[in-house]
């Protein structure tokens, strides 16, 4: 995942959060007596803020999965080269018997 589409999902979870803040707090001015639809909204509330922590989280380790692969990737090519000059150091032993 990219750079820009982090920054394009994140932005749509805290616009999907501010949206769902907005609706809320209108529901509870303009009709209080909607416990119903007010506890439903809360709830959908706080399963967005868990999207965004759980993004977030999933975000962090993907970096980390793809900073230790890469020095996995650093370490083969080392040892490709050093497989290789062992072998080339094996080729003249051999020679030389």
């Amino acid at each position: 995942m990219d750079l820009l589409n982090e920054i394009i999902i994140r932005s749509f979870i805290n616009k999907t959060i501010e949206k769902i803040k907005f609706s809320l707090d209108d529901i509870k001015k303009n009709y209080p007596n909607r416990k119903d639809l007010i506890k439903s909204m809360d709830e959908s509330l706080q399963e967005m803020v868990q999207v965004k922590v759980n993004y977030e989280e999933l975000v962090s380790e993907l970096k980390r999965i793809r900073l230790h692969t890469a020095d996995l990737s650093a370490n083969n090519t080392k040892l490709v080269v050093r497989v290789k000059e062992l072998e080339i150091m094996l080729s003249k032993a051999i020679n030389n018997i």
